[in-house]
């Protein structure tokens, strides 16, 4: 298992950079991220559902040509590691673990938030060190800039996936314990409010006429992926 959340750890790095520093190939929107990490954690259907569900509210949400999105990938990444790790050790508290995990990563969206936003200001005080205003050497600067600042997002989606699973894992664990009678049955709409969110965020992008074509494949893609798994 440690070996798996070592994995999980390095792909949100790969998320990280993927949203901030390069690439911007998709990889982290929740879609894949999730499925990526139900492959590396043994279970990739329950990680495809899981992303798909996640993905439906961030349809409008596009990490490309240097758009600024918001900072929810790293939180459902791992509220999919949560979901995922730990459907079959609490199979009668299903409903529950969703609404936590879903919860908890929106908690870490919030927090990432202000985070991210320093690492940002590290990143420029390290560019004011290395000026591109001699032409002989701007080549060499612009590649260690853009070294720097891929390492640091690498650097800070790893950790940041490091600290803030084992804390929801706990919660999880907590809540758990508590064993509320029925409360899995009060939460049996957790996934249709979810689908439900989607649906409306679908619909807000038809009606502005904006990035149709990928709200349109992308809300295929998930709802096959729910009728699927």
């Amino acid at each position: 298992m440690e070996t798996q959340i070592f994995l999980c750890c390095i792909l949100g790095g790969i998320v990280c950079a993927d949203s901030e520093a390069a690439w911007q190939v998709m990889i982290s929107q929740p879609l894949v991220a999730c499925a990526l990490a139900g492959i590396i954690l043994g279970n990739p259907g329950l990680g495809l559902m899981t992303g798909a569900l996640l993905q439906l509210p961030f349809l409008s949400e596009v990490p490309a040509g240097g758009a600024k999105i918001s900072e929810s990938q790293l939180g459902c990444l791992v509220a999919a590691m949560l979901i995922v790790s730990n459907h079959n050790a609490y199979h009668n508290f299903n409903n529950q673990l969703w609404i936590i995990s879903v919860l908890y990563g929106a908690l870490l969206s919030r927090v990432g938030a202000p985070m991210r936003n320093q690492l940002r200001k590290i990143n420029f005080r390290f560019i004011q060190r290395f000026p591109l205003t001699d032409t002989r050497k701007i080549s060499q600067r612009l590649t260690l800039l853009t070294l720097f600042g891929l390492s640091m997002s690498l650097l800070f989606g790893f950790m940041f996936v490091l600290i803030a699973f084992p804390i929801g894992n706990l919660l999880v664990q907590l809540i758990a314990k508590l064993n509320i009678s029925n409360a899995d049955r009060f939460f049996a709409l957790a996934k249709p409010l979810l689908l439900g969110i989607g649906f409306g965020v679908f619909l807000k992008i038809i009606a502005t006429g904006k990035r149709i074509t990928i709200a349109l494949a992308t809300f295929a893609l998930t709802t096959t992926a729910i009728v699927l798994f």
